[in-house]
């Protein structure tokens, strides 16, 4: 038997921790997803929800309500997270607090010979107000904030030491391979692809290539198909 201070830490790392690590994990791995019937977009949408709804959560345990003007003066990730919440469940939002997921993009560092490294499959969502945001940075912002705001430890689960990500690029490529899974993406209408550059200061900045190759792979045992990045079919 849990103490109920012990439950809600321990539903804590179930509801938002672990769903967070494990939606992150498939993302890392280079499946081509499109921005609107795949798993991952359906699983984020469900993890912005549970993030929201640890408001509703702190206000049981303390009896305290953290009003929006509060939440976005103190996290304004959360506060995004909490718009698209409230969009996801009510469709239609007063002006200026709406926000959507807008779409997914496999992101790829171009290198100094100018060959393709896969970092990551980055959903994207719009803000009315505030512009465009990675959906999963801002989820992951917003959990440490409701982790400080309710006193509960994380810092012992795997990966959530630090607020900053490190991500390792896959093995530079000549062409751009992604990998198609109708299991995890029941219909592939679109590939959105982002390229990047590391600056001077370490940073990614979005680029351009003069020559892209471009492959979708069917992993489900078909005849593996390639196209080109306008959609034409290649050797």
């Amino acid at each position: 038997m849990v103490t109920h201070s012990k439950y809600i830490e321990l539903d804590f790392v179930n509801t938002l921790i672990k769903p967070w690590t494990e939606l992150f994990k498939f993302l890392l791995q280079p499946y081509s997803l499109d921005p609107q019937f795949s798993d991952p977009i359906v699983s984020a949408r469900s993890l912005a929800i549970s993030t929201s709804h640890t408001w509703d959560i702190y206000k049981n345990k303390t009896g305290i309500k953290v009003s929006d003007r509060e939440l976005r003066e103190s996290s304004q990730e959360a506060m995004r997270v909490k718009d698209l919440c409230n969009t996801i469940k009510h469709v239609k939002r007063h002006k200026g607090d709406s926000a959507n997921i807008d779409t997914i993009y496999a992101q790829f560092i171009v290198d100094k010979n100018n060959r393709f490294c896969f970092l990551k499959n980055q959903i994207i969502y719009k803000h009315e107000q505030d512009g465009e945001f990675d959906l999963m940075e801002d989820i992951r912002k917003a959990i440490f904030y409701w982790a400080d705001k309710m006193q509960i430890n994380i810092s012992g689960c795997e990966g959530w030491q630090s607020k900053k990500l490190k991500l390792n690029p896959a093995s530079p490529a000549e062409v751009i391979t992604l990998f198609y899974n109708s299991k995890v993406c029941i219909y592939q209408g679109s590939q959105c692809i982002k390229l990047c550059k590391v600056n001077t200061d370490g940073q990614l900045e979005a680029t351009v290539h003069p020559n892209i190759k471009f492959q979708m792979i069917d992993i489900n045992g078909r005849t593996p198909f390639k196209r080109d990045i306008s959609g034409n079919y290649i050797s």
